[in-house]
């Protein structure tokens, strides 16, 4: 590759990030140290969801005792499409200049694709690979992954603005002696949060039994599901959590835990819609530790995450933001007020406006596509790409709102699943 400096497929979308039915675009861009002769640039787009993983089982007994490796796999595709963007006369060479050269295309994703994957048992993966041909068929490839993303809304979902309680209880048992039951319970006004979204924490513990509340943890899971054929695994992870152990009521019988709030990472969203063999469903929950030796109780909820959030007039008024940094009471009853009993600011762009007004799209919080929590994954894993280079390392990116007065406790240094 002396006169080949650099080959590489770039995209003009943000991030390389696209909507399921909307266009990708971007160009090859080569590079060259002198002329250069080739016969024909092609690139071709591939969308695919792949399950892979072993089990070692054991057959026979005694000495006939054999371990076998089992392999459990599924696939399939969601586009296989490639196109020339170079190409010579018959079986001619052509010749192209020093410098820099950029050969622009155009792709439209399927609007059934679903979101993109990385996960340790299975993907959604989006990629596209640029080939050039050469003389005696000599040639270079590379490659580049690019993130599909097909829009969860919570506005359309009406199961998100439902309020929800979970509830739990257990008896404590020390020797002969059983104490009173302990009895959690779990709030949430809506299901439905984005990635940079703040799940508000509200539980009541009811003791009953002789122990004092030690501390309780609110954590959200991540529960994936890769379905190959004749198998399912289920891998879980815990991908934010908080602890509250200063309850000023540890020791009554009725110990709340409000105010709170326990922020969701940059994660892929809900169902991964459109694809058969991968689901990713997430739960919210609430682990309550009495003092001394005893079992922990657990509480349970199912939240929805999604791409889109939602607006000011889908959500319950105990999670209306504060739009002009004032208490939430306040502002509700300024808005129910008369006209002429309403205060204005008018250095602040939000200042008399109806609810209405601000629920428009406009005013949704601002967004930027970050990086997944989970992390990168090499490109060129696949055997069919063994001739590139790798490692070609790639993290799909998803939608993150900015949501004032929040910050993530979440780890960076987690694992996928």
């Amino acid at each position: 590759m002396a006169k080949l400096k650099s080959f590489n497929v770039t995209f003009t979308n943000t991030n390389g990030v696209c909507f399921a039915g909307r266009e990708l675009g971007g160009a090859i861009v080569l590079d060259v140290a002198s002329k250069y002769k080739m016969k024909e640039l092609r690139l071709r787009f591939r969308g695919y969801a792949l399950v892979h993983w072993t089990e070692r089982h054991s057959n026979g007994q005694g000495k006939s005792k054999r371990t076998v490796t089992k392999h459990y796999s599924g696939e399939e595709l969601y586009f296989d499409h490639t196109v020339v963007l170079f190409a010579s006369s018959g079986n001619q060479y052509e010749t192209i200049a020093e410098g820099q050269h950029k050969f622009p295309f155009e792709f439209q994703v399927p609007s059934s694709c679903p979101t993109s994957y990385e996960g340790t048992c299975g993907r959604v993966r989006y990629e596209a690979v640029a080939t050039i041909e050469r003389m005696f068929g000599v040639g270079h490839s590379t490659i580049s992954g690019f993130t599909v993303i097909s829009h969860i809304d919570l506005n359309e979902d009406p199961r998100v603005r439902e309020s929800t309680t979970a509830e739990n209880e257990m008896s404590l048992c020390c020797l002969c002696c059983k104490s009173g039951p302990i009895a959690a319970s779990l709030f949430l006004d809506s299901v439905g949060f984005v990635p940079g979204q703040g799940i508000p924490i509200r539980a009541e513990v009811s003791n009953g039994s002789r122990r004092k509340i030690a501390h309780m943890t609110a954590s959200l899971q991540m529960i994936v599901k890769y379905n190959a054929v004749k198998k399912v695994r289920t891998h879980c992870n815990i991908i934010a959590s908080i602890t509250k152990n200063d309850f000023a009521s540890a020791g009554s019988k009725l110990v709340t835990w409000s105010g709170d709030k326990l922020v969701v990472p940059v994660v892929p969203p809900s169902f991964v819609s459109g694809c058969h063999i991968i689901d990713i469903s997430y739960v919210l929950e609430l682990i309550v530790n009495p003092a001394g030796p005893s079992f922990n109780l657990p509480v349970k909820m199912e939240v929805i995450v999604g791409t889109k959030p939602l607006r000011i007039s889908n959500i319950p008024h105990s999670q209306i933001p504060d739009p002009i940094g004032i208490e939430e009471e306040k502002y509700l009853e300024k808005n129910r007020a008369p006209p002429s009993q309403k205060r204005r600011s008018l250095d602040h762009p939000n200042a008399g406006k109806s609810m209405d007004e601000l629920c428009t799209k406009d005013n949704e919080p601002a967004s930027t596509f970050e990086e997944c929590i989970l992390g990168a994954a090499d490109l060129v894993d696949d055997e069919e790409y063994e001739e590139i280079p790798g490692p070609v390392t790639f993290t799909p990116m998803y939608p993150h709102y900015s949501f004032t007065g929040t910050q993530s406790p979440f780890d960076s240094g987690l694992k996928k699943q």
